[in-house]
């Protein structure tokens, strides 16, 4: 009977061993397959990737081939009335439209011989984020205050009712 167990554990162990390099082996391709799938409708464009190169040892990824790619040089990137929608959890599904001040960037990649279109994406991304956390910060004060004006009026009105 313990030899019977003991070859059922060996087996179960084997069998989990192989399961997990598998994964390990395709994942890799389980990745690219993810990202050619649930990419384009967030982004409403068609992706296609060669090839994913994932390292978990190190927790890196890739998925351009060896060379990076076209570079490039933007002399100026002007970036005029955006506008970003904030739906916080306490307007119960109704948003805000909030504008963002203008963006200006100039000479990207100029002082390194161009940037690819990721490098570009990410000096974007860079100027936009602090501008949209501020943006959105004020806004969120601005709906906090609203909010706190309000119960103080509801308070009041308690108040009166009782005669206090």
């Amino acid at each position: 009977m313990k030899k019977v167990l003991a070859g059922a554990l060996v087996a179960m162990v084997l069998a989990a061993a192989g399961i997990g390099f598998w994964i390990y082996s395709s994942l890799d391709s389980m990745v690219k397959v993810a990202i050619e799938e649930y990419v384009p409708p967030m982004t409403q464009t068609s992706v296609k990737v060669s090839a994913v190169r994932l390292s978990p040892a190190d927790g890196t990824g890739r998925t351009k081939d060896r060379e990076p790619g076209k570079k490039m040089i933007v002399e100026l990137l002007s970036i005029r009335d955006a506008r970003v929608s904030y739906a916080p959890a306490v307007l119960k599904g109704k948003s805000l439209d909030i504008s963002l001040p203008d963006i200006e960037l100039k000479d990207i990649g100029k002082d390194r011989g161009g940037v690819t279109g990721a490098q570009l994406a990410k000096a974007i991304t860079d100027a936009l984020k602090p501008r949209i956390t501020r943006s959105v910060a004020g806004a969120a004060k601005g709906v906090g205050n609203a909010a706190g004006n309000a119960l103080k009026g509801v308070g009041a009105g308690i108040k009166g009712l009782f005669g206090k």
